[in-house]
């Protein structure tokens, strides 16, 4: 190969490099990419959360710590290893002897079910359910007219 025909071959692979590039910060702009990027690792989900804390601030309705998390401190703050949290636990049965203890000593298995196997509910055989020839029967038409939608949290938003 001559230097010539290399010095062609590079000026045609940066023009198709040029072209990749350009082609790729259209996709990058055009599909958002920096959105998908940010819905994946919850940057997204953050900023909606600080924006709504901040448009609750001025109202009562404010992000309040419940009694355990506000016991242990910041998120951000080292557990001391020594630090010991009372939880009390609400109707619940008070167990006298707290110990792990073996339930079975011997080795062999058991079967937990009867030998006789599966039986039949129904020994008539199929049945068609249909309606009488008196009855009309009726398409219903179901319409949503709420959704109601529960969030698993103390906060509100």
């Amino acid at each position: 190969m001559s230097a010539q025909l290399l010095g062609t071959i590079s000026i045609i692979f940066l023009g198709l490099g040029i072209l990749f590039l350009l082609v790729s910060v259209y996709v990058f702009i055009k599909y958002r990419i920096k959105d998908v990027i940010n819905d994946l690792n919850g940057k997204t989900a953050q900023r909606e959360i600080e924006k709504i804390r901040e448009e609750n601030k001025g109202m009562s309705k404010s992000f309040k710590t419940d009694k355990f998390n506000s016991l242990r401190g910041k998120r951000t703050k080292k557990i001391d290893v020594n630090q010991t949290v009372e939880i009390k636990k609400e109707n619940a049965i008070p167990n006298v002897n707290e110990s792990t203890t073996i339930l079975n000593t011997s080795n062999e298995t058991t079967l937990l079910v009867d030998e006789e196997g599966t039986t039949l509910l129904n020994t008539m055989g199929t049945e068609e359910l249909s309606t009488s020839d008196n009855e009309e029967i009726r398409s219903i038409h179901f319409e949503v007219i709420e959704t109601q939608m529960f969030i698993q949290t103390n906060e509100f938003i």
